[in-house]
């Protein structure tokens, strides 16, 4: 359900450079994160402190990750939670196979997302 906190183990298989945004509260920082398990991959935005928190092919626990879903594309993803309640910690290699990850830099074409549902 769209808002609700969750844990996950994943691996950070693609890593934006910093982008800044202004928002209510004044100019923020963000990195936009490709995880992967073996049921898929997804988005997960990175605010702040936690941007530096992960690597490229590292294995993390992501804990109170807030699922949410952008409005214009109806895209689900994560995203650090407010008031320090999300924490990412190192954690060994996956043992079985992964998903096969999609750039998060190329375009969702419906071409795209057949290919993912195939496999």
């Amino acid at each position: 359900m769209v808002g609700q906190l969750v844990t996950i183990k994943a691996k950070v298989v693609a890593k934006s450079p910093a982008q800044q945004v202004t928002s209510y509260s004044g100019h923020l920082s963000l990195v936009e994160a490709q995880v992967i398990d073996y049921t898929g991959c997804i988005e997960v935005v990175l605010w702040e402190e936690f941007q530096n928190n992960v690597e490229q092919e590292k294995g993390y626990i992501f804990n109170n990750l807030r699922l949410k879903k952008n409005c214009y594309s109806i895209e689900i993803y994560l995203n650090t939670a407010k008031g320090n309640k999300t924490t990412i910690t190192p954690t060994e290699p996956f043992q079985a196979p992964l998903a096969i990850a999609v750039s998060m830099y190329e375009s969702n074409t419906p071409t795209r997302q057949a290919e993912i549902f195939l496999i």
